[in-house]
């Protein structure tokens, strides 16, 4: 049993209905999106790995990506080549911050401590100066896609939709936002420690995501790594003993590794 067979052996779902009512007048259906399972991949660049191994798996049709390295010229380059072959986009929004932020509420931040309590022990504000000026040249950019799959391919190949918010932002203030509190449906995740090269904080065992999760008390029921296993891998989940298969290797540009949380 590969990856993908595990996924739809323990958690094959029907596509959501709502899906199948959209056509390209509709509004976005965000209540019914984030109340469906949500696969959350912070630094997710353009690797396909979730989508194809939840669509193929037929385990979930909804995927949240977030990158702030990615510019949205970068995305619709992406979008044209195409960025899930086998699928077609048959409906496509750009969202301002602002009104995608006023959809949700926003009690609490615990990204805001971390840096001022990184500063702190620093003995100066320069780290979050520092990193506020970064982020202040992000240009943010909100996009949701739904993509259809083509005619000639069957439910071997994947869902027949999936639905796809990418945003060009800070991963740790949309986990915030979307999960922390408690505005989304955290079915799954996709974390890798790249260290400092590519993120200000990591993923793993007692890092910046780890902590908001832990203060909110909000765990998927699946993580995907390959450089957060061992040590670093959070607390309370267990390795999935699925052996690797050849076909693995096909949904993304490396394999990675499935735990899942204990019960």
């Amino acid at each position: 049993m590969n990856q993908v067979e595990y996924l739809y052996t323990h958690y094959r779902e029907p596509v959501p209905a709502w899906f199948l009512e959209i056509n390209k007048k509709s509004w976005i259906p965000w209540k019914e999106f984030f109340d469906s399972r949500t696969v959350f991949y912070p630094g997710s660049k353009f690797d396909p790995y979730t989508v194809n191994a939840f669509t193929r798996s037929h385990s979930a049709h909804c995927f949240v990506n977030v990158d702030y390295e990615v510019a949205k010229a970068d995305l619709e380059d992406e979008l044209k080549k195409p960025m899930f072959p086998g699928y077609n986009i048959i409906y496509e929004r750009d969202i301002s911050e602002s009104f995608f932020l006023s959809k949700f509420k926003q009690p609490y931040s615990y990204v805001v401590d971390f840096r001022l309590a990184s500063a702190e022990k620093r003995g100066s504000f320069m780290y979050v100066d520092y990193y506020r000026d970064e982020f202040d040249t992000i240009k943010h950019y909100v996009k949701f896609l739904v993509f259809e799959r083509e005619l000639d391919l069957d439910d071997s190949f994947g869902a027949v939709r999936f639905a796809l918010l990418y945003i060009g932002g800070e991963a740790f203030s949309v986990f915030n936002a979307l999960y922390a509190n408690k505005n989304a449906n955290l079915f799954a995740m996709l974390i890798d420690d790249y260290g400092y090269g590519g993120q200000y904080a990591r993923y793993g065992k007692d890092q910046l995501l780890h902590k908001i999760a832990l203060r909110r008390n909000v765990f998927p029921e699946l993580i995907l790594t390959e450089r957060c296993t061992g040590e670093r891998m959070w607390d309370g989940f267990y390795e999935v003993d699925v052996p690797w298969s050849p076909s693995d290797a096909k949904l993304g540009r490396v394999l990675r590794t499935l735990y899942k949380k204990e019960e």
